[in-house]
């Protein structure tokens, strides 16, 4: 293992950011899942735009993008055979779905001002509630009237933790204010390493339960998404049939019976 990418002993942090547990070697790249304490910031929940195109970069971080849906990711790289990454760096978040970002502002204009908003969030079940951080103070939304926005593409993406992305970031459930962090390449980790060096993140110990528990839950989202993709017909078609998503079978069959 590379010294420069052998984060410390299994931990947790916050920004004031970074624990690291040990590494999977896979295909070459190595991936550290931390935990991660960071200031003050909120996923919008909705669907961003992905790159189709951009700048090389005129050093190693000149062109960071952070915060990008996994699927955003995912797509940029899948999309195309002959895929060459432009991009320096790449920050994911974990994502179990998004939401259509026109509906979402519309239902949302309905109920307040939306310059007011300064974060939301999806609390883990029951709550069963969108909540709203608002210059006035919280504002909640049952997820039944938030549920129909969220697009059909989501339910055939099986990527839940942004697996493309140098860098994932994720809630760290029964730990408010923490987050799971994944190093997923040597540039993600450096930028982590060098935050820890200069103050800006804090580590402790990540329990195992919650690295079973995150491995539980992506594994149930692919396998959500294979089962659609079979039931649409999308999934490894042959003679010029459109696929979503190509994979193989063996590989399909693993997921399915994980």
């Amino acid at each position: 293992m590379d010294k420069e990418y052998a984060p410390a002993p299994m931990t947790v942090a916050r920004i004031l950011l970074f624990g690291s547990i040990t590494g999977n070697v896979n295909a070459g790249i190595k991936e550290f899942i931390l935990a991660a304490r960071m200031c003050p910031i909120s996923s919008k929940l909705s669907i961003c735009p992905y790159i189709s195109s951009a700048t090389p970069p005129e050093n190693e971080y000149s062109s960071i993008r952070p915060g990008k849906s996994r699927s955003s990711v995912n797509m940029s790289c899948l999309a195309r055979e002959d895929f060459a990454d432009p991009v320096a760096l790449t920050v994911g978040l974990f994502c179990n779905w998004s939401l259509d970002t026109r509906q979402l502002s519309a239902l949302l204009s309905e109920r307040l001002d939306i310059a007011v908003i300064r974060g939301m969030d999806i609390p883990p079940p029951p709550a069963g509630i969108m909540a709203l951080e608002t210059d006035n103070g919280r504002v909640e939304i049952p997820l039944s009237e938030i549920k129909p926005l969220i697009p059909p593409s989501c339910f055939i993406c099986p990527d839940m933790t942004s697996e493309f992305s140098d860098v994932s970031v994720g809630m760290f459930e029964g730990q408010p204010g923490w987050n799971t962090l994944v190093i997923r390449s040597k540039p993600g980790a450096r930028l982590v390493t060098s935050a820890c060096d200069e103050g800006y993140l804090e580590t402790k110990d990540l329990p195992p339960e919650s690295i079973a528990q995150l491995t539980r839950a992506a594994g149930e989202k692919k396998a959500r998404a294979l089962r659609m993709l079979i039931r649409r017909k999308l999934i490894n078609n042959e003679n010029g049939e459109r696929s979503a998503l190509r994979m193989p079978p063996d590989v399909v069959e693993k997921i399915l019976t994980y």
